[in-house]
């Protein structure tokens, strides 16, 4: 029991190891993850961009690739939200919330968290599916002796 939970304690520390090597290049698992947040500059454009299509004011933006919400309320806006693909700002007319910044992108140590477990994971039960093999083919030599 203490060499199983030795072994799989090594196992993820290989898997953070290479988890985290693979988060720094990018690549294998981490290459489609949406890693790191807008940059505070970009955050306070989309608020300042969300303010003014509540007021009603004309709206000039150089923020890439975003998307503008407006929920209206008889004919009155009530809630304005900007959305590019890392971040969420939603500005509420009741002003009960003001704005709310979303960040919908993973944190650094988050994704090496998450690549690590499913790597881990895979190890896991690839080890799982070889103990079993392992163990079929000694059953089968056994009964083989057995019938002999």
């Amino acid at each position: 029991m203490i060499a199983f939970v030795v072994i799989q304690a090594i196992l993820i520390l290989i898997s953070v190891l290479i988890s985290q090597r693979m988060v720094e290049n990018r690549s294998w698992l981490a290459k489609r993850m949406l890693i790191g947040g807008d940059s505070q500059e970009d955050i306070k454009k989309m608020i300042e961009l969300a303010v003014r299509t509540f007021n009603g004011d004309p709206v000039q933006t150089d923020l890439p690739q975003y998307t503008l919400s407006v929920t209206k309320e008889a004919g009155k806006i009530v809630k304005v939200e900007v959305e590019t693909q890392r971040t969420h700002v939603i500005y509420d007319g009741n002003h009960k919330t003001d704005e709310r910044v979303i960040n919908k992108a993973w944190s650094e140590r988050g994704a090496v968290a998450m690549n690590a477990f499913v790597i881990w994971g895979v190890i896991f039960w690839l080890g799982i599916i070889i103990g079993l093999f392992v163990e079929m083919q000694m059953s089968l030599s056994a009964l083989e002796q057995l019938a002999k």
